[in-house]
């Protein structure tokens, strides 16, 4: 991963952005239940 911590003046939106290669790298998620942020449906 690279980050744009002080990018020149052209690249400025992108400041303080992270990056990664997904050749290289895969990012993988899992959910869990979360009872205090997740909206619940009552029956």
């Amino acid at each position: 991963m690279w980050t744009y911590e002080t990018p020149e003046a052209p690249a400025l939106a992108i400041a303080r952005h992270g990056t990664f290669d997904p050749t290289k790298a895969r990012i993988e998620v899992d959910p869990t239940e979360d009872k205090r942020h997740t909206p619940h449906v009552t029956e």
